[in-house]
C-alpha cells in the first residue's frame, strides 16, 4: 500500500514538474506573442495619432480659409453699401472732421482696428 501510494505521488510529481515545464514554455511563448502584439499595438497608435494630427492641421487649415473668406465678403459688402473705406485710417480723419473734436466717451470703434478713435 506505502508502494502504492509513494509511486502514484512520484508519477504525480513526475507530471506535475513536466506541466510546470510546459506551462513555462508557453508562459515563454505568450509573453513572445505579447511583446509583439503591444509592439504592433503601439505602432498602431502612433499611426492613428498621426493621422489625428494631420486631420487636425487640415481642419486648422480649412477653418482659417472659411473665416477669411468670410472677412472678406463682410468686407465686400460693407463697401459694397459704402460704410467702409478701402483706406483703414481714413474713416478717422473724416470722423473728426465731421463732429469738430466734440466727443466725450461715446465713440466709433472701427469693425477691424477695434480701438478707440482717441489713440
Amino acid at each position: 500500500m506505502k508502494k502504492m501510494i509513494v509511486g502514484t505521488l512520484l508519477v504525480l510529481s513526475a507530471s506535475a514538474a513536466w506541466a510546470g515545464d510546459y506551462d513555462d514554455e508557453d508562459r515563454r511563448e505568450r509573453e513572445s506573442r505579447a511583446w509583439w502584439s503591444n509592439e504592433e499595438k503601439q505602432r498602431r497608435l502612433d499611426q492613428e495619432l498621426e493621422r489625428t494630427q494631420r486631420q487636425m492641421e487640415l481642419d486648422k487649415q480649412e477653418y482659417r480659409e472659411k473665416m477669411m473668406l468670410l472677412e472678406m465678403e463682410k468686407i465686400r459688402d460693407a463697401v459694397d453699401r459704402g460704410g467702409y473705406h478701402q483706406n483703414p485710417y481714413s474713416w478717422r480723419r473724416d470722423f473728426w472732421e465731421a463732429n469738430g473734436k466734440q466727443l466725450k466717451k461715446t465713440f466709433r470703434k472701427h469693425p477691424k482696428m477695434q480701438e478707440n478713435i482717441y489713440n
